[in-house]
C-alpha cells in the first residue's frame, strides 16, 4: 500500500511539473506576442516621423480596442485555460489523496492505539490475578508463568473483543434521588472498611498485600486505600505502607539527612506494638525489600554493615562515648573525641603511663586501680561482636 501511494504522488507531482512548464512556455510565448506587437508600433512611429508626420500614440489592444485577434491567438488562449484546469485539477486530487493519506493513518493510529489499551487492560488483569494468588498464599512459578493459564482463554477473549470505543458509556452507576441518597455508597464504604485489617499506626484500613511496594508500582489507578502488609512478628502486627515506610526510615535516617550513621546502632528495628523480649530479632531484610523503595534498601545494607562492625567505648567510666579506633600495632594509643582521655586500644583502658601493654595485662586485677576494672568491666560488656 505504501508502495503504491509512492507511485501515485509520483505521478501527480510529474503531471504538475508537466503543466508549470507548459504555463511558463504559455507565458513566454504571450511575451514574445505583446514584444513583437511593441517593436512594430515602434517601427511605424520612427517611419511616420520620418515622413514628416506625427506618429500615432500606442494602445494596447484590450477591450473595444482590441483588434481582431488570429487563430493562433485564440489557440493559445484555449490551451491556456486547458492547462490551469489541468492544475487546478491536479491541486485538488493531491489535496484529497493528503487527505485520505491522514484518514487511513488516523484509522491505523486508532487501531494501536485500541491494540496498546486491550494489552494494558490484560496486563493489569494479569497483575491483579497474580496478586491475589500471592495474597492467597498460592506460588506456583510454572502455573503462574503465562498470562492463558491465569486469566482463562474465555476471559482474554472477553478482554481483545472489547470495544474500546464504548469505553465509559452507559457505565455510569444509577442515581439515588431523594432521601437517603447517599446511603448505598456510605454502606458499601463502611462494608469494605469492615474487610481489611487497620494499621497499627494511623488506625486506617489497609489492603494487605505480600508485597507492598510491588503492588504500588503496578497499580494502574491511586485507589483510596492504601496496600500493606503483616509483620513476622508474634502477634502478625499489620500497618500500611506509609506508615511502616515512615517507621523504618525513622530507625535509619531520623534527621533526615539520607546518609548512614555510623556512630548509631539502629538493628535490629523491632515491632512498633511489640515488646523487645517478645521480638529480639527484628524487621527480617526480606519483609524490608517488600516495603521499603531502593534508595532505602541501599540506606538499609549501608547501616546494617555499620553496625556489624566492631565498636568501642571511652573507658572513662564518667564519660563512655563512642571511639573509632584503628587496630594498629604499631600506634596502640586513641583520643576520646568527647573527653580527651588517651585511651590503649588493646587493653581497652586508660592509657597505662609507665608500663607496656604486656606488662599492665600480666597485673592481675585487684592489682589494678578500681577505675581501671570497672573500665575493663563495662568495655567487655558494651563491645559488639563483628
Amino acid at each position: 500500500m505504501t508502495e503504491v501511494a509512492s507511485n501515485s504522488n509520483t505521478d501527480m507531482l510529474t503531471e504538475l511539473l508537466i503543466a508549470k512548464l507548459l504555463e511558463d512556455d504559455m507565458l513566454s510565448m504571450e511575451n514574445m506576442r505583446a514584444a513583437e506587437e511593441l517593436q512594430f508600433h515602434e517601427a511605424l512611429s520612427s517611419s511616420a516621423l520620418a515622413a514628416g508626420r506625427f506618429p500615432k500614440k500606442f494602445q494596447p489592444a484590450s477591450g473595444t480596442n482590441a483588434v481582431r485577434r488570429s487563430d493562433h491567438d485564440l489557440a493559445m488562449d484555449v490551451l491556456a485555460a486547458e492547462v490551469n484546469a489541468t492544475k487546478d485539477a491536479l491541486m485538488a486530487q493531491a489535496l484529497q489523496h493528503a487527505e485520505e493519506s491522514n484518514l487511513a493513518a488516523g484509522r491505523q493510529y486508532a487501531q494501536k492505539l485500541a491494540a496498546a489499551e486491550k494489552k494494558s487492560l490484560l496486563d493489569a488483569e494479569f497483575a491483579k490475578r497474580l496478586q491475589q494468588q500471592f495474597d492467597d498464599g498460592e506460588d506456583d512459578e510454572q502455573a503462574m508463568r503465562d498470562a492463558e493459564s491465569v486469566l482463562g482463554h474465555d476471559a482474554i477473549e472477553n478482554i481483545m473483543a472489547a470495544d474500546m470505543n464504548e469505553k465509559g458509556k452507559g457505565k455510569a452507576p444509577p442515581q439515588y434521588k431523594g432521601k437517603g441518597s447517599a446511603a448505598p455508597s456510605v454502606k458499601r464504604e463502611e462494608v469494605d472498611t469492615k474487610l481489611h485489617p487497620t494499621c497499627g499506626v494511623c488506625m486506617e484500613p489497609f489492603q494487605a498485600t505480600y508485597s507492598p511496594a510491588a503492588a504500588v508500582r503496578s497499580a494502574n489507578s491511586s485507589g483510596r486505600m492504601q496496600f500493606g502488609t503483616h509483620l513476622p512478628c508474634p502477634q502478625s502486627h499489620g500497618y500500611c505502607i506509609s506508615c511502616l515506610n515512615s517507621y523504618i526510615n525513622s530507625k535509619l535516617d531520623p534527621d533526615g539527612s539520607g546518609a548512614s550513621n555510623p556512630n548509631a546502632v539502629v538493628f535490629p528495628i523491632r515491632c512498633p506494638e511489640c515488646p523487645v523480649n517478645d521480638w529480639p530479632g527484628g524487621i527480617p531484610n526480606e519483609v524490608a525489600e517488600r516495603v521499603l523503595t531502593e534508595k532505602g534498601m541501599t540506606l538499609w545494607h549501608t547501616q546494617k554493615l555499620l553496625d556489624s562492625l566492631p565498636k568501642y567505648y571511652c573507658p572513662n567510666p564518667k564519660c563512655s562515648a563512642l571511639v573509632q579506633v584503628d587496630e594498629d600495632e604499631d600506634d596502640p594509643q586513641a583520643e576520646c573525641p568527647s573527653c580527651d582521655a588517651v585511651i590503649c586500644v588493646p587493653c581497652r583502658v586508660v592509657w597505662h603511663d609507665g608500663l607496656t601493654c604486656e606488662e599492665y595485662q600480666d597485673l592481675p586485677l585487684d592489682e589494678r586501680s578500681p577505675d581501671d576494672q570497672k573500665a575493663l568491666q563495662l568495655a567487655k560488656a558494651s563491645v559488639i561482636p563483628p
